[in-house]
């Protein structure tokens, strides 16, 4: 059918059924399942401290929620599961997310809620003993170990090889998060302008990181190589730099290589390469400082400021979409094909049939894998019962947050998948 060529079309009619389905099978599992009552006293009162137990606010808590599970899995998954073609990663991230992801999420939340704000190992431990708890704590810690330095190690290599420019703006988004959470808990600021103040600001952090990038690895390069980057980021004859921004090492290097300055290219490559080891370090040290700091005063304000570039990006794409969609554009009209579960791994060489080509392997079960975040991820049950649950103000705030929050990263990955086939 013709109407389903249309990316906006596809996109309508799955965020409608997401919509709906809050409305509808969301309530039905809160209201009948559940039975969330909003009388009843949580663990962010029960035992409330000031450092992890803090009631907070929906909007808040959602923010804090949301960034923690939509990082880069709802992007890179849906976008590389289109291969198999677009209907079937759109039915998963539809159902799933509707019927699986978000009815985790909220059980996650709601069992640890019930069990006073007990994380994942100890709920094990009430369930199905000791051993279960000890077995899964394992678990967790080695997948988190595994996570974390996985993290570390591409955040390190982003801000030295590539993308000076995102220093100064992450760096300062905690001092400006610390702000934002003095503001609302200690000085009587309302959450309003203490946002749009918060806003502002990492707004102007992301324009000095663009026009001034920390270039870090300079600092531990030699002073010829400093010299040769000095003069080689000085205007050309047409106005413009011969080296441009943000000056990230692997394309410094490959400049001075394409020049046949060697030896400037391998000095460049060894600094980066001790930036980062420090910038290992550093990232690691930040993350144990931002996990013994009180809730309030930076995860939960990082969280929700940075949720609001999640929003843009969520509306930017909805925007076009919309546009792309009325005016008839080529760029709304699906090109991908809807189903292909036999995908050459490489184009066919001369000679040779596409059936010569070795294929993919099957759809199923890697489908189901690839799209994880933006349909059913365990992850978010970490999320759920380690920080989120000790700053439910309400129970029946479970809803928004959990369910709510999984529907709400499902709406980024069907904006991908369209983006990707369109």
């Amino acid at each position: 059918m013709e109407m389903f060529d249309n990316a906006a079309v596809v996109a309508i009619l799955a965020l409608a059924c997401l919509l709906v389905a809050y409305f509808t099978y969301g309530r039905f599992i809160a209201g009948r399942i559940y039975r969330l009552d909003p009388s009843s006293r949580t663990p962010a009162h029960a035992f409330r401290d000031g450092i992890d137990y803090v009631p907070t606010r929906v909007p808040v808590l959602f923010g804090h929620h949301f960034a923690s599970i939509a990082g880069l899995g709802p992007i890179l998954g849906p976008a590389l599961a289109v291969i198999w073609g677009w209907v079937p990663a759109v039915l998963w991230v539809v159902l799933g997310c509707i019927f699986i992801g978000a009815v985790h999420d909220m059980g996650a939340l709601i069992v640890s809620l019930r069990l006073q704000g007990r994380t994942i190992g100890d709920v094990c431990q009430v369930l199905m003993g000791r051993r279960a708890r000890l077995l899964a704590l394992l678990i967790i810690f080695f997948l988190l170990a595994l996570a974390m330095g996985a993290f570390v190690n591409v955040i390190s290599g982003l801000f030295v090889d590539f993308n000076p420019d995102a220093i100064i703006p992450s760096l300062g988004l905690m001092l400006v998060a610390m702000a934002v959470g003095l503001s609302v808990y200690r000085w009587g600021v309302r959450l309003g302008p203490a946002t749009v103040a918060g806003l502002v600001v990492f707004a102007l952090l992301i324009v000095a990181g663009v026009k001034w990038p920390l270039v870090t690895y300079r600092w531990f390069a030699s002073d010829a190589a400093r010299q040769a980057m000095a003069v080689a980021r000085e205007p050309g004859e047409a106005g413009t730099s011969a080296l441009p921004k943000p000056y990230g090492a692997v394309a410094v290097e490959e400049y001075f290589q394409a020049r046949g300055r060697k030896e400037v290219a391998e000095d460049i490559h060894r600094a980066a390469s001790k930036t980062k080891s420090r910038w290992f370090y550093a990232l690691l040290a930040y993350a144990f400082v931002a996990s013994v700091l009180p809730v309030w005063l930076l995860l939960q304000p990082r969280d929700y400021i940075n949720s609001f570039q999640l929003y843009f990006a969520l509306a930017a794409l909805s925007v076009g979409l919309l546009i792309a969609g009325a005016t008839g554009a080529s760029a709304s009209r699906i090109d991908a094909p809807a189903f292909q579960f036999d995908v050459p791994l490489r184009p066919p060489e001369p000679g040779e049939t596409v059936g010569d080509v070795p294929s993919a392997p099957s759809w199923l079960p890697l489908l189901f894998v690839t799209i994880a975040c933006g349909a059913v991820s365990g992850f978010h049950s970490l999320v759920s019962s380690g920080t989120t649950v000790r700053q439910l103000n309400r129970e029946t705030d479970a809803l928004a947050i959990g369910y709510g929050g999984m529907l709400t990263e499902g709406v980024l990955a069907i904006l991908v998948i369209v983006a990707c086939v369109a």
